[in-house]
């Protein structure tokens, strides 16, 4: 028998149909499940609760607080009269025994004589207490010596500002707790160090994280063409170790101290490193400062001249002028003309009049600078001696594009 097209589609209707009753069903037995699953629980919750004992409801009666003193005989003082009483068995007397006992009065003699004296010890206590705070200072409970005054660089100041507050409160260290100071200036820029220290010296700090990738070769470009001149003579490295000490990081400490390593009598440099952590930064620098001698450090003239504009132009050229040159350095050589000068001018007229000279009276200045090296024991020790011989060539050296026929 053939079947048509029709019963065909009739056939599939019926099909859907009957899939979706039994569909209909599924779900409904699913439904009719969950609904027997949840009254089981419940039953099960029910008889959980019926099974546990009922708990007494009746709450318990209020103690009575007492409070015992320390010592067994009590004091009360009431109109010149003072009651002594046993306070032992306080918790155990009944009140009317309290009421007897308290209505016992025992009189004095001496009270008033005692309330006499405390009087006379409350007035010398207040007069004592006045005198002590019309001269103690809580600032001033240690003497501390006079602070050292050092130069910093702006980046210092903006990364490591923990390091500078440390620093400035002076008791990092327990054998000396002179305050440590910094003035930060644009000039360490020219340097590249982050501090200046007495004795032509210098600190860098470096972040380990700095040295990761390609940030280890300028690092590392910066620090040897630094080792390689003279301007300082000696560097201290200080490594902060803000990550992982990882072998990347260890190979690339140890090619940058494999860059830096000089012999003894090979002119350069002296280049020292140190790994500290973040919280022993401060501590680190300030054993490397207060180790040295003080002489050299910044004083508070020197400071203003740092404020002044068109000084700290000047001293910028001659940093880059004369490679050897410190901030320090040449700060003092400033120094040592302005209190030879009688000239009551302005800081800025001084300055200028130095400055000329240096260019127009070179021969002299040269001189002037010999001589305050063999005597002058401050400028020998913050002074690089190679500045005498630099100044002549760089002073009187002449652009060659005339001559070369560059116009």
């Amino acid at each position: 028998n053939k079947v048509t097209k029709e019963e065909l589609k009739i056939m599939k209707k019926l099909e859907r149909k009957r899939k979706r009753k039994e569909e209909k069903k599924r779900k409904k037995e699913k439904k009719r499940e969950r609904k027997k699953q949840k009254k089981e629980q419940n039953k099960n919750l029910h008889l959980a609760l019926a099974s546990v004992p009922a708990e007494d409801e009746e709450l318990e009666t209020p103690r009575r607080l007492v409070i015992r003193d320390i010592s067994p005989i009590k004091q009360v003082v009431d109109n010149g009269h003072e009651r002594n009483r046993l306070d032992t068995n306080s918790s155990t007397m009944s009140p009317s025994q309290e009421e007897k006992n308290v209505q016992k009065e025992v009189f004095n003699p001496e009270f008033r004589d005692l309330t006499l004296q405390r009087e006379n010890e409350n007035d010398l206590v207040e007069s004592s207490t006045e005198k002590l705070s019309a001269t103690f200072d809580p600032f001033q409970q240690k003497p501390t010596k006079n602070a050292v005054l050092l130069l910093c660089s702006e980046r210092f100041l903006e990364d490591f500002g923990h390091v500078v507050a440390d620093l400035a409160r002076g008791d990092l260290l327990a054998d000396n707790q002179t305050p440590i100071q910094f003035i930060d200036t644009a000039l360490m820029e020219k340097t590249g160090v982050d501090i200046e220290v007495p004795g032509r010296g210098a600190i860098i700090t470096i972040l380990a994280s700095s040295i990761i990738g390609s940030k280890s070769k300028t690092i590392l470009m910066k620090i040897t063409e630094m080792a390689a001149s003279s301007r300082y003579k000696w560097v201290e490295v200080v490594f902060c170790m803000d990550v992982e000490l990882d072998n990347i990081t260890s190979e690339n400490i140890t090619r940058l101290q494999n860059a830096v390593f000089r012999h003894d009598n090979l002119p350069g440099t002296i280049t020292r490193f140190k790994i500290t952590s973040r919280h022993s930064l401060s501590t680190t620098i300030a054993r490397t400062i207060l180790a040295l001698d003080p002489v050299g450090t910044i004083s508070g003239e020197m400071e203003q001249w740092l404020l002044d504009h068109a000084t700290k132009q000047r001293l910028e050229f001659l940093l880059i002028l004369i490679p050897n040159l410190t901030i320090v350095g040449a700060l003092y050589w400033l120094k040592l003309r302005m209190d030879e000068s009688n000239n009551p001018s302005s800081i800025t007229e001084k300055v200028s009049l130095w400055f000329r000279r240096i260019f127009t009276e070179t021969e002299k200045e040269v001189q002037h600078l010999k001589h305050a090296l063999c005597s002058n024991e401050i400028i020998r020790k913050t002074l690089n001696p190679s500045v005498a011989l630099q100044l002549p060539v760089v002073a009187t050296a002449e652009l060659g594009t005339a001559k070369s026929g560059f116009s």
